[in-house]
Protein backbone atom coordinates (compact mmCIF):
# COMPACT_ATOMS: atom_id res chain seq x y z
CA UNK A 1 0.00 0.00 0.00
CA UNK A 2 2.66 2.11 0.73
CA UNK A 3 4.74 1.71 -2.17
CA UNK A 4 1.62 2.27 -3.92
CA UNK A 5 0.69 5.24 -2.93
CA UNK A 6 4.07 6.62 -3.22
CA UNK A 7 3.50 6.05 -6.91
CA UNK A 8 0.10 7.84 -7.11
CA UNK A 9 1.32 10.50 -5.26
CA UNK A 10 4.37 11.67 -7.70
CA UNK A 11 1.88 10.60 -10.40
CA UNK A 12 -0.18 13.36 -8.82
CA UNK A 13 2.32 15.97 -8.44
CA UNK A 14 4.20 15.48 -11.91
CA UNK A 15 -0.02 16.33 -13.29
CA UNK A 16 0.31 19.56 -10.61
CA UNK A 17 3.21 20.80 -12.14
CA UNK A 18 2.20 20.38 -15.79
CA UNK A 19 -1.08 22.35 -14.90
CA UNK A 20 1.09 25.13 -12.96
CA UNK A 21 3.45 25.61 -15.85
CA UNK A 22 0.51 25.66 -18.01
CA UNK A 23 -0.97 28.36 -16.21
CA UNK A 24 1.65 30.56 -15.91
CA UNK A 25 2.03 30.64 -19.90
CA UNK A 26 -1.67 31.22 -20.17
CA UNK A 27 -1.01 33.92 -17.72
CA UNK A 28 2.02 35.40 -19.04
CA UNK A 29 0.56 35.77 -22.87
CA UNK A 30 -2.61 37.86 -20.77
CA UNK A 31 0.16 39.89 -19.45
CA UNK A 32 1.72 40.92 -22.47
CA UNK A 33 -1.77 41.92 -24.32
CA UNK A 34 -2.35 44.05 -21.43
CA UNK A 35 1.39 45.33 -22.10
CA UNK A 36 0.23 45.96 -25.40
CA UNK A 37 -2.97 47.35 -24.61
CA UNK A 38 -1.09 49.67 -21.96
CA UNK A 39 1.44 50.70 -24.59
CA UNK A 40 -2.02 52.40 -27.27
CA UNK A 41 -3.11 53.73 -23.90
CA UNK A 42 0.40 55.79 -23.62
CA UNK A 43 0.34 56.52 -26.81
CA UNK A 44 -2.96 58.52 -26.56
CA UNK A 45 -1.90 60.09 -23.52
CA UNK A 46 1.31 61.43 -25.32
CA UNK A 47 -0.63 62.39 -28.38
CA UNK A 48 -3.36 64.60 -26.09
CA UNK A 49 -0.33 67.05 -25.46
CA UNK A 50 -1.06 70.23 -26.84
CA UNK A 51 3.08 70.90 -26.22
CA UNK A 52 4.14 68.55 -28.69
CA UNK A 53 2.08 70.42 -31.85
CA UNK A 54 3.39 73.68 -30.37
CA UNK A 55 6.91 71.88 -30.75
CA UNK A 56 6.87 70.41 -33.89
CA UNK A 57 5.59 73.92 -35.13
CA UNK A 58 8.12 75.74 -33.57
CA UNK A 59 10.91 72.96 -35.30
CA UNK A 60 12.10 72.68 -31.35
CA UNK A 61 13.64 69.31 -31.81
CA UNK A 62 15.95 69.62 -28.95
CA UNK A 63 12.92 69.90 -26.81
CA UNK A 64 11.01 67.60 -28.33
CA UNK A 65 13.48 64.89 -27.46
CA UNK A 66 13.63 66.06 -24.32
CA UNK A 67 9.79 65.85 -23.66
CA UNK A 68 9.80 62.40 -25.43
CA UNK A 69 12.14 60.75 -23.68
CA UNK A 70 11.09 61.72 -20.07
CA UNK A 71 7.83 60.65 -20.97
CA UNK A 72 9.38 57.30 -21.90
CA UNK A 73 10.96 56.91 -18.69
CA UNK A 74 8.17 57.61 -16.80
CA UNK A 75 5.71 55.15 -18.67
CA UNK A 76 8.24 52.21 -18.34
CA UNK A 77 8.61 52.43 -22.18
CA UNK A 78 11.78 51.17 -24.01
CA UNK A 79 11.43 53.82 -27.23
CA UNK A 80 8.92 56.99 -28.24
CA UNK A 81 8.80 58.63 -31.61
CA UNK A 82 7.19 61.45 -33.22
CA UNK A 83 6.53 61.66 -37.28
CA UNK A 84 5.75 64.03 -39.49
CA UNK A 85 4.29 62.40 -42.59
CA UNK A 86 6.28 59.38 -42.83
CA UNK A 87 9.42 61.28 -41.57
CA UNK A 88 11.05 60.92 -38.49
CA UNK A 89 11.58 63.94 -36.22
CA UNK A 90 12.79 63.02 -33.08
CA UNK A 91 13.10 59.65 -31.19
CA UNK A 92 13.99 58.70 -27.92
CA UNK A 93 15.06 55.53 -26.16
CA UNK A 94 16.01 52.38 -27.97
CA UNK A 95 16.49 52.36 -31.81
CA UNK A 96 13.98 49.89 -33.55
CA UNK A 97 13.10 49.61 -37.60
CA UNK A 98 10.75 51.98 -37.73
CA UNK A 99 9.91 51.42 -40.98
CA UNK A 100 8.77 47.84 -39.98
CA UNK A 101 6.92 50.04 -37.13
CA UNK A 102 4.57 51.74 -40.13
CA UNK A 103 4.12 48.43 -41.84
CA UNK A 104 2.80 46.72 -39.42
CA UNK A 105 0.68 49.28 -38.08
CA UNK A 106 -0.54 49.77 -41.14
CA UNK A 107 -2.37 46.14 -41.43
CA UNK A 108 -2.95 45.79 -37.43
CA UNK A 109 -4.20 49.44 -36.34
CA UNK A 110 -3.08 51.17 -33.29
CA UNK A 111 -1.82 48.51 -31.53
CA UNK A 112 0.50 45.85 -33.73
CA UNK A 113 3.26 43.68 -32.69
CA UNK A 114 6.32 43.08 -35.03
CA UNK A 115 7.89 39.26 -35.69
CA UNK A 116 11.79 39.27 -35.62
CA UNK A 117 15.01 37.89 -34.04
CA UNK A 118 14.63 40.65 -31.95
CA UNK A 119 11.28 39.05 -29.90
CA UNK A 120 8.73 41.94 -31.11
CA UNK A 121 8.96 44.47 -29.97
CA UNK A 122 5.02 45.66 -29.52
CA UNK A 123 4.02 49.03 -29.84
CA UNK A 124 1.35 51.62 -30.80
CA UNK A 125 1.07 54.06 -33.62
CA UNK A 126 -1.40 57.71 -32.53
CA UNK A 127 -2.49 60.85 -34.70
CA UNK A 128 -1.65 63.77 -32.64
CA UNK A 129 -4.90 65.84 -33.11
CA UNK A 130 -4.29 69.31 -34.80
CA UNK A 131 -1.18 68.38 -36.06
CA UNK A 132 -1.37 67.66 -39.76
CA UNK A 133 0.12 64.59 -40.69
CA UNK A 134 1.78 64.73 -36.35
CA UNK A 135 1.95 60.96 -35.60
CA UNK A 136 3.71 59.71 -32.12
CA UNK A 137 4.37 56.26 -31.96
CA UNK A 138 5.46 54.06 -28.24
CA UNK A 139 7.53 51.04 -28.66
CA UNK A 140 7.78 48.12 -25.66
CA UNK A 141 10.03 45.69 -26.09
CA UNK A 142 9.34 41.69 -25.38
CA UNK A 143 12.94 41.44 -23.80
CA UNK A 144 14.26 39.90 -21.19
CA UNK A 145 13.05 43.16 -18.73
CA UNK A 146 9.84 41.86 -19.44
CA UNK A 147 9.98 38.13 -18.99
CA UNK A 148 11.56 39.17 -15.30
CA UNK A 149 8.16 41.16 -14.79
CA UNK A 150 6.54 37.78 -15.55
CA UNK A 151 8.26 35.36 -13.50
CA UNK A 152 8.10 37.62 -10.73
CA UNK A 153 3.89 38.12 -11.66
CA UNK A 154 3.02 34.65 -12.08
CA UNK A 155 5.91 32.64 -9.92
CA UNK A 156 7.61 30.76 -12.06
CA UNK A 157 10.45 31.19 -14.46
CA UNK A 158 9.67 32.62 -17.78
CA UNK A 159 11.54 33.27 -20.95
CA UNK A 160 10.73 34.99 -24.15
CA UNK A 161 11.99 33.15 -27.08
CA UNK A 162 11.74 34.68 -30.95
CA UNK A 163 9.63 32.69 -33.69
CA UNK A 164 11.59 33.90 -35.91
CA UNK A 165 15.16 30.96 -36.42
CA UNK A 166 13.56 29.78 -32.87
CA UNK A 167 15.88 26.99 -33.60
CA UNK A 168 18.83 29.03 -32.64
CA UNK A 169 17.47 30.54 -29.51
CA UNK A 170 16.34 27.21 -27.92
CA UNK A 171 17.99 24.58 -26.39
CA UNK A 172 18.03 20.83 -27.90
CA UNK A 173 16.46 19.85 -24.33
CA UNK A 174 12.87 22.12 -24.79
CA UNK A 175 13.08 21.97 -28.86
CA UNK A 176 10.76 18.80 -29.17
CA UNK A 177 8.12 20.84 -26.91
CA UNK A 178 8.09 23.77 -28.81
CA UNK A 179 7.97 22.14 -32.25
CA UNK A 180 4.63 20.91 -30.65
CA UNK A 181 3.47 24.29 -29.70
CA UNK A 182 4.20 25.99 -33.31
CA UNK A 183 3.12 22.62 -35.26
CA UNK A 184 -0.48 22.65 -33.46
CA UNK A 185 -0.38 26.73 -32.58
CA UNK A 186 -1.09 26.06 -28.96
CA UNK A 187 0.31 25.21 -25.76
CA UNK A 188 2.43 22.40 -24.83
CA UNK A 189 3.50 20.64 -21.51
CA UNK A 190 5.99 18.38 -20.89
CA UNK A 191 8.37 17.02 -17.90
CA UNK A 192 12.27 17.80 -19.07
CA UNK A 193 14.31 15.14 -17.46
CA UNK A 194 17.63 16.25 -18.77
CA UNK A 195 16.82 19.65 -16.90
CA UNK A 196 14.80 17.94 -13.83
CA UNK A 197 12.03 20.61 -14.81
CA UNK A 198 8.49 20.69 -16.23
CA UNK A 199 8.40 23.33 -18.77
CA UNK A 200 5.59 24.94 -21.06
CA UNK A 201 5.55 26.06 -24.51
CA UNK A 202 2.37 29.01 -25.80
CA UNK A 203 3.45 30.74 -29.11
CA UNK A 204 1.56 34.56 -29.29
CA UNK A 205 0.04 35.41 -32.07
CA UNK A 206 -0.59 39.39 -33.86
CA UNK A 207 -3.34 40.06 -35.43
CA UNK A 208 -2.81 39.23 -38.50
CA UNK A 209 -1.85 35.34 -37.54
CA UNK A 210 1.86 35.84 -37.45
CA UNK A 211 3.81 34.22 -34.45
CA UNK A 212 6.08 37.20 -32.47
CA UNK A 213 7.14 35.00 -29.44
CA UNK A 214 7.20 31.67 -27.47
CA UNK A 215 6.51 31.98 -24.01
CA UNK A 216 8.39 29.75 -22.13
CA UNK A 217 7.37 28.68 -18.68
CA UNK A 218 9.62 26.64 -16.65
CA UNK A 219 9.02 24.80 -12.95
CA UNK A 220 12.12 22.68 -10.82
CA UNK A 221 11.50 19.26 -10.35
CA UNK A 222 13.11 19.98 -6.76
CA UNK A 223 10.03 22.27 -5.69
CA UNK A 224 7.63 19.31 -6.65
CA UNK A 225 9.70 17.00 -4.79
CA UNK A 226 10.01 18.88 -1.76
CA UNK A 227 6.30 18.41 -0.71
CA UNK A 228 5.94 14.88 -1.88
CA UNK A 229 8.98 14.28 0.53
CA UNK A 230 7.52 15.34 3.24
CA UNK A 231 4.75 13.10 2.52
CA UNK A 232 7.13 10.10 1.79
CA UNK A 233 8.95 11.12 5.19
CA UNK A 234 5.70 10.22 7.24
CA UNK A 235 4.33 7.76 5.06
CA UNK A 236 7.91 5.43 6.08
CA UNK A 237 7.32 6.35 9.51
CA UNK A 238 3.66 5.06 9.77
CA UNK A 239 5.06 1.74 7.62
CA UNK A 240 7.29 0.94 9.74
CA UNK A 241 4.94 1.14 13.21
CA UNK A 242 2.53 -0.28 11.21
CA UNK A 243 5.15 -3.10 10.39
CA UNK A 244 6.80 -3.68 14.23
CA UNK A 245 2.81 -3.48 15.38
CA UNK A 246 1.92 -6.11 13.00
CA UNK A 247 4.89 -8.17 13.99
CA UNK A 248 4.67 -7.92 17.32
CA UNK A 249 0.62 -9.05 17.04
CA UNK A 250 2.19 -11.89 14.98
CA UNK A 251 4.74 -13.26 17.76
CA UNK A 252 1.90 -12.97 20.30
CA UNK A 253 -0.37 -14.60 18.13
CA UNK A 254 2.37 -17.39 17.60
CA UNK A 255 2.95 -18.14 21.47
CA UNK A 256 -0.83 -18.09 22.63
CA UNK A 257 -1.35 -21.06 19.45
CA UNK A 258 2.15 -22.77 19.79
CA UNK A 259 1.97 -22.93 24.01
CA UNK A 260 -1.09 -25.80 24.45
CA UNK A 261 0.72 -27.69 21.63
CA UNK A 262 3.95 -27.44 23.05
CA UNK A 263 2.10 -28.73 26.27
Amino acid sequence: IALTSLGLLRDQASEQALSKVRAAAHASRYEIRRVGEDTVTAARLLASRATLARLVEEGNVLQLQLVLRRFCETAGLDACALFRDTGLVTAAGTAIPWDRAFDAASEQGEGFMIASRQRGPVGALVEIPGLAGGRVMTIRKLDDRLAAELSKQVGVEIHLLPVTDWLEFVEPAYRDMHSEALATGDIAVAPIPAREQFAASLPLFASTGEAIVLIEARLPAEQVAGAVSSFVRRLVLVTILLAAVALLASLLLARRIGAPLQA
